[in-house]
């Protein structure tokens, strides 16, 4: 049985969309900017990501127009956010940097940390960390546990890629404490169930994986991380015919959001099957095709990482 389906929309969500041609109607601008960012967030939250850029360069233009700075620092930031899940990393940087030179704003936190994690992620480690620190101690003074979240979901990244496990589950696990529906609580589960499968405790591993497919089902860039740690532990357990149907899902559904960070690593994942099964010409394919989608995106340590796996 396919793990995924197609996911749209929820019917609750369609109203805000409906929203913008009432407000543009009724000429309030300060109404439209609102349902231009709801429309921007949801498709966000759908995995559809070219058309939430859409709106949020709307949004931008709007706030520009209004002349509210703070509002167009926030677009600027959550235009800089999109790109970087799309892999446009160079172009997501000079939207980052707009949104950090607005100033101190009550925005400013997101800001570094979307800025840090791509840090993380291009391997700027000591600078990535400097900045989500300073995130989280903006965070901290203004309780948005969003973005605490979000923080110490950027460095948990890093401590993965230091093989750091018992600092991952150190910062995540605490993070999940009341937080119910929110898919920030949701996007810490896939790195949990890493690096408790890593330390060795494959059952605990699963009963998280599958847990952050079920909660986060409807956040799709959510759903591609979770399919993806599942899909490791069904590796580990030898469950290989599981394994291969949910990385097939996994990278369709990566594919489909146009999200390579998520698409290479599922192809890491899927390299790490192919060893297993004994079928080593299969997993350096995997491993060609992972390090291609680095390569573009310019994430040393990934590349570091299959280097060294390459290596006789």
């Amino acid at each position: 049985m396919r793990l995924v389906t197609s996911i749209r929309a929820q019917p609750s969500m369609l109203p805000r969309e409906t929203a913008l041609p009432l407000a543009e109607s009724a000429g309030d601008l300060e109404t439209q900017l609102q349902a231009l960012t709801n429309v921007a967030d949801v498709y966000l939250a759908t995995g559809e990501l070219e058309a939430s850029l859409g709106y949020r360069r709307r949004q931008r233009a709007l706030a520009e127009k209004i002349a509210d700075p703070e509002a167009m620092a926030l677009a600027e930031c959550l235009i800089g956010c999109t790109l970087t899940m799309l892999g446009d990393w160079l172009e997501a940087r000079n939207h980052l940097e707009m949104a950090r030179s607005a100033g101190a704003s009550r925005d400013s936190a997101q800001t570094l940390s979307f800025l840090g994690g791509l840090d993380i992620q291009e391997g700027d480690w000591e600078t990535g960390t400097s900045l989500l620190e300073e995130a989280s101690r903006t965070a901290e003074q203004t309780g948005d546990i969003q973005v605490l979240r979000l923080v110490q979901l950027q460095l948990s990244e890093r401590d993965l890629l230091q093989e750091r496990l018992g600092a991952v589950l150190a910062r995540l696990e605490p993070m999940l404490a009341d937080g119910g529906a929110d898919p920030t609580s949701f996007a810490l589960l896939p790195n949990i169930a890493v690096a408790h499968l890593e330390m060795g405790d494959a059952e605990r591993a699963e009963d998280i994986a599958r847990q952050a497919v079920e909660q986060g089902g409807f956040y799709r860039l959510t759903l591609v991380d979770a399919l993806r740690a599942l899909g490791l532990v069904l590796v580990q357990q030898g469950r290989w015919n599981e394994a291969e149907t949910t990385f097939s899902d996994g990278l369709s559904l990566a594919r489909d959001v146009h999200y390579p960070l998520g698409e290479a690593r599922m192809l890491l994942g899927r390299a790490r099957l192919h060893a297993s099964r004994g079928e080593p010409e299969r997993a350096e394919a995997r491993l060609r095709e992972a390090a291609a989608i680095f390569h573009l995106l310019g994430a040393r340590p990934h590349i570091d990482a299959i280097e060294r796996e390459q290596r006789p």
